[in-house]
């Protein structure tokens, strides 16, 4: 009775898991807009640059997969994965392969090559998120952060 009991919990647990993991992938799937990004003591909103306004973005796809569009020439794909630790939800990407665009004048300038750095830097030391509302925050390495609100769905 006792090895059944046992068996029971552990089955409870991993299913409970399995679950919480599924529902959190179900609420990153989708466009997330950036909003603000950097240290915490020191947080910027991202600057569209002239002439043509790129909004970075990051895109959770259902099949694991995750896009980063750090602005204008830039596009990362890659694999994500999720798992608990303690009362946070961590995250991790993987397999990460970075596009660059050959563009056409006028060309990114130094503030907007710098701008798309420092995305990608925090992008990939990302541990862990959150979500309130329609808001995203990931957690990254060295008290960096990455906000993003959700885009709003287009019928």
């Amino acid at each position: 009775m006792k090895k059944m009991a046992t068996t029971l919990a552990l089955f409870i647990a991993i299913f409970t898991f399995v679950f919480m993991a599924q529902h959190k992938k179900n609420e990153l799937r989708g466009k997330w807009v950036l909003v603000s990004y950097g240290k915490k003591e020191s947080i910027q909103k991202p600057v569209q640059f002239e002439p043509y306004k790129v909004e970075p973005t990051l895109t959770f796809e259902k099949d694991n997969e995750v896009f980063l569009k750090a602005g204008r020439g830039s596009l990362c794909k890659g694999m994500y994965k999720i798992g608990k630790k303690n009362k946070a939800t961590e995250i991790k990407f993987e397999n990460l392969a970075y596009a660059k665009f050959k563009l056409a004048p006028p060309y990114p300038s130094t503030e907007e090559v710098e701008q798309i750095r420092k995305i990608t830097q925090l992008f990939e030391s990302a541990k862990s998120f959150e979500i309130k509302k329609n808001q995203l925050t990931i957690h990254c390495e060295q008290d960096g952060v990455l906000v993003f609100e959700k885009e709003a769905e287009k019928n």
